[in-house]
């Protein structure tokens, strides 16, 4: 079964006796080997390592909670009824002022179009997916892992390279107030991030 799962016998141990609930058929003793079904053990690890990765995210996000937020950067200020020049004098100070605070923080690395990084993140992480699916395929191959496996394999991480994608983009997506995804206009610079 080790072999099957390209670990070692000591991890195999060490998981049957991390988890109680390891599917073993028959138990081995001295001259006798355990019995496994490959599927339940496939099955079971794909839970436990579903679960590792729930977990993962919940922590994730407790830490994002953490993380200071640049919300205030540009604070929404009341703007007074303009009555004199002077008034005027102000709102326009202010405006390049807010404008100024805008291209520092741009220049800074704190601002970053949003399509700009999207569409970079994409080439990215969609060169990341080849070049980690042919990298499962050859370590397949490399190992004698049967056909079967490495295709369900394959599945599994596609799977949760879409899911992933799909979390990050919609983090990237600008927003609404309301919260909804805006609609996109493919002529506009893009939100700032």
């Amino acid at each position: 079964m080790a072999k099957e799962l390209n670990v070692s016998l000591p991890t195999l141990t060490s998981w049957m006796e991390k988890y109680e609930d390891f599917p073993i058929i028959s138990r081995g003793r001295n001259g006798t080997s355990y019995k496994f079904s490959p599927s339940d053990v496939f099955r079971f690890l794909d839970q436990k390592k579903q679960a590792e990765l729930e977990k993962q995210t919940d922590r994730d996000e407790k830490l994002a909670s953490l993380q200071l937020s640049f919300a205030n950067l540009f604070p929404e200020e009341e703007q007074p009824a303009l009555h004199r020049h002077e008034d005027v004098k102000k709102s326009l100070d202010l405006a390049r002022l807010r404008q100024l605070h805008r291209k520092e923080a741009e220049a800074c690395g704190l601002l970053v179009p949003a399509n700009d990084l999207r569409d970079e993140l994409m080439s990215v992480l969609a060169r990341l997916g080849t070049e980690s699916r042919n990298f499962i395929k050859r370590m397949g191959i490399q190992n004698g892992i049967p056909q079967e496996i490495v295709t369900h394999k394959l599945t599994e991480y596609e799977d949760l390279q879409k899911s992933l994608i799909g979390e990050i983009l919609g983090r990237l997506t600008p927003r609404e107030p309301t919260g909804k995804p805006a609609p996109q206009d493919e002529g506009e610079a893009g939100e700032l991030l």
